[in-house]
């Protein structure tokens, strides 16, 4: 890594190095000299990138200090000049912590602008579907995707938003996809949601394929 002239590369190849060695010291030095190297990016998403997977990577190997890591990188994110980059990259560090700390992903959901629903939208649905959340808390999640999409300008990023809820709501509560299918008016996203109906488990009845048809 020491090597590696491009910054991005080698904050990459940094924090591959922390997450594959035991020594915890050297760990540690690791994820400072990737962090370091981050920050000689020039100003940008991918200089965010770097930082959000420097975080990600050492939440793991020292859990207990997962906030602080969050903090620092959310900090760092706020940085960036341009509002739609700084929303996209808040929604990558939602990506990459919501294996790792659901509840601390939801906080950080929260700090995208109210300026851009649809990143808000993906990432509440993003984290609908972590295996590791109960049911009520899955729901409430998809409930917070839905009220972003009246203030979606885009009508076909609107109903996209809307068939990828129905398909997450197919495998939570049945009853709560047929209700928003009749607002899906696009015939592909319709069908995708009826095809993932029709791969539930338990055998549907004639009524439920019926409504969906």
């Amino acid at each position: 890594s020491r090597s590696i002239i491009n910054p991005f590369l080698k904050s990459q190849a940094l924090t591959d190095a922390a997450l594959s060695t035991r020594d915890r010291e050297r760990t540690r030095n690791l994820l400072q000299e990737a962090w370091k190297a981050a920050e000689s990016i020039p100003l940008s998403y991918s200089q965010s990138k770097a930082f959000i997977q420097i975080s990600a990577a050492a939440a793991r190997i020292y859990p207990q200090e997962k906030k602080a890591w969050a903090e620092r990188t959310f900090a760092q994110i706020q940085n960036l000049k341009n509002s739609q980059l700084q929303a996209f990259a808040i929604q990558e560090m939602v990506f990459h912590w919501a294996p790792l700390d659901v509840e601390q992903a939801e906080r950080i959901v929260i700090g995208i602008s109210p300026l851009f629903p649809e990143v808000r939208a993906y990432s509440f649905i993003y984290l609908s579907r972590n295996t590791g959340i109960r049911k009520v808390k899955a729901v409430f999640f998809l409930r917070n995707a839905l009220a972003e999409i009246s203030k979606v300008n885009d009508p076909f990023e609107a109903q996209k938003i809307k068939s990828l809820i129905a398909k997450s709501w197919v495998r939570l509560e049945l009853g709560e996809a047929l209700r928003i299918l009749p607002q899906i008016e696009d015939p592909f996203y319709r069908s995708e949601i009826l095809r993932t109906t029709i791969s539930l488990p338990v055998p549907l009845s004639p009524a439920t394929t019926t409504v969906l048809s």
